[in-house]
């Protein structure tokens, strides 16, 4: 269900939003339109970008076709497009823009691709999907000797096992991927030894069951639309 805001609550928002910045001579800065503004370092700055990020996907999924699927994690989007041809590709880019203007905002738009760099994860349109890092990264993790908790730091090697298998679609792929992730934690003092986690893969194998029972297999992706909004 939806929450329903009272004028007040909405009213307060608004409030809290309104913001002003003062030089050392004591003269206030402002927005030319408005004293509406999300401070970078806003204690609730992540929850405001979490609420118009949904309210975009929820304009998103209007202008997208049928079989078509879309995801927004802050400023970095993706749109997965489905047996689409090159015209109904062109006309969904156009409405992107368009939608992202009326909105107040700019979008870079990738050209349409068979793969695509998400995040930490490089998927493709077969359906398989890797482990993803620039080439100039390098990976630092909490040093074993560190001051943080001994439930932490000695959970660490497991945790970057854990979400590196999530991230590989096989085990061959996994297995190609752990060298990089074992000497960054060697680095950083620990003896690792990583093995592909069944259980952390089972989010995608009950995603690929969730395609096959609708019809909507990963093979089927045709490409992928990346999305940018400039901060």
């Amino acid at each position: 269900g939806h929450t329903e805001l009272s004028q007040e609550d909405i009213r307060l928002i608004k409030h809290s939003r309104k913001s002003l910045l003062f030089d050392p001579k004591g003269e206030a800065w402002h927005r030319k339109d408005s004293l509406f503004d999300v401070t970078m370092g806003a204690p609730d700055g992540a929850e405001v970008c979490e609420l118009v990020g949904v309210y975009l996907l929820y304009k998103i999924r209007e202008i997208l076709p049928d079989d078509s699927d879309c995801g927004l994690y802050r400023d970095d989007g993706l749109v997965i497009m489905r047996h689409s041809n090159g015209p109904t590709i062109e006309r969904t880019r156009k409405s992107l823009f368009r939608l992202f203007r009326n909105e107040g905002l700019k979008i870079t738009v990738s050209s349409p691709s068979d793969s695509v760099d998400f995040l930490d994860v490089t998927f493709r349109s077969d359906g398989s999907f890797r482990p993803y890092r620039k080439a100039e990264k390098v990976t630092h993790y909490i040093h074993k000797q560190s001051d943080h908790p001994p439930a932490i730091t000695k959970n660490i090697p497991d945790m970057i096992s854990r979400r590196v298998s999530s991230i590989s679609s096989s085990y061959e792929v996994f297995d190609a991927a752990k060298p990089y992730y074992e000497d960054a934690l060697r680095r950083s003092g620990y003896e690792p030894n990583m093995s592909y986690n069944e259980d952390a893969s089972k989010t995608q194998k009950i995603c690929n069951l969730q395609e096959e029972k609708s019809g909507r297999y990963c093979g089927s992706i045709h490409l992928f639309l990346q999305l940018w909004i400039p901060t």
